[in-house]
């Protein structure tokens, strides 16, 4: 069994070596995934790339995560690409734009191959393309969706001979759903061209809500390698045994007829107190199903960033290594 851990919000590359990679070791994890956020990019590279040598030279693998990168991923990181290309965000079928990059503006593709080339420049074993979506607001409206911008009306008009509709029709879904599929085979061909390895982590969704409804499809991407899911119950507010285990026996038995490795993800934010054994059922849960990896969100119970820290993060961080350990042995 591969077992992870998501790691962010220290640049400092001997307190990363000296102190919180032998800790992440003592807890049974066989890869990092190292989060590379827009700011990241910019000014940690260097040191990114010196955490990421540790790391191999540690004996574990390093994922790379385009962390909040243009609006588009998982992570609370912020984007300088949407200030800077106003042109390039989603648009509501009202023409209400909003800040996520549109997964088809040209502008936005090559700035991910830029981000492509500077994360395979760190090391990468894999890149880690974290819950990729399209906006959907909070509430049950099916109108308000997206992408109604110049660049997907053209396309949607090339693909199926007529205007792209204004309401959230049957074809209008299959294009949403197009779009994202169509973006990480992008992403996915662009880092098999460098030699590395693509893992997709998708959220813990099958209605289409951000985009994608078969995940057949995204299993079908040539170069893809990893399909993994974040069926986050607490966060959901969802049953543990039913919601876990729907979503798990899904992207075990997809994985499983294109060959890929299934990997699954532990909350380990955000966990009230008296809930971290729940962390140990779900890992249960799991592997009972045959998944091949279980990975952590994330470090020592995200206790140094206080949005999600768990009410107990030693005790979160105590349990998902007596987790990953049982399981490695």
């Amino acid at each position: 069994m591969k077992t992870g851990v998501s790691y962010f919000g220290n640049r400092i590359p001997e307190h990363f070596v000296d102190r919180d990679l032998p800790d992440i070791i003592a807890h049974g994890c066989t890869y990092i995934v190292h989060t590379f956020s827009e700011n990241d990019l910019q000014h940690y590279a260097t040191s990114l790339k010196s955490m990421v040598t540790a790391t191999h030279e540690a004996g574990l693998e390093a994922y790379i995560d385009p962390w909040g990168v243009g609006g588009v991923f998982g992570g609370e990181a912020y984007s300088e690409f949407l200030p800077n290309n106003l042109d390039a965000w989603q648009t509501k079928l009202d023409g209400t734009p909003v800040p996520m990059a549109c997964l088809n503006a040209p502008m936005f593709r090559e700035f991910m191959r830029t981000w492509v080339d500077a994360a395979v420049e760190l090391g990468a074993d894999v890149i880690f393309w974290d819950e990729p979506h399209l906006y959907a607001s909070s509430g049950l409206n099916n109108s308000d969706r997206t992408c109604f911008c110049v660049v997907c009306k053209e396309l949607f008009e090339a693909k199926y001979g007529k205007p792209m509709p204004t309401t959230l029709t049957s074809e209008v879904a299959e294009f949403r759903e197009d779009t994202v599929v169509g973006f990480l085979s992008d992403m996915c061909a662009e880092v098999k061209a460098r030699g590395q390895r693509n893992a997709v982590c998708l959220m813990p969704f099958d209605d289409g809500t951000h985009g994608v409804t078969d995940w057949v499809k995204v299993a079908a991407i040539n170069g893809l390698d990893i399909l993994g899911v974040t069926p986050f119950w607490q966060f959901f507010k969802q049953d543990r045994d039913a919601f876990v285990g729907h979503f798990v026996e899904k992207v075990v038995a997809v994985s499983k007829d294109y060959g890929l490795e299934s990997q699954l993800w532990l909350q380990a934010f955000l966990v009230p107190t008296g809930e971290e054994a729940e962390l140990v059922l779900t890992a249960e849960i799991a592997s009972k199903a045959g998944v091949d990896s279980i990975a952590a969100w994330g470090f020592r119970g995200c206790d140094y960033m206080s949005s999600l820290r768990s009410e107990r993060p030693e005790e979160v961080w105590r349990v998902i290594g007596e987790t990953f350990r049982g399981l490695n042995q």
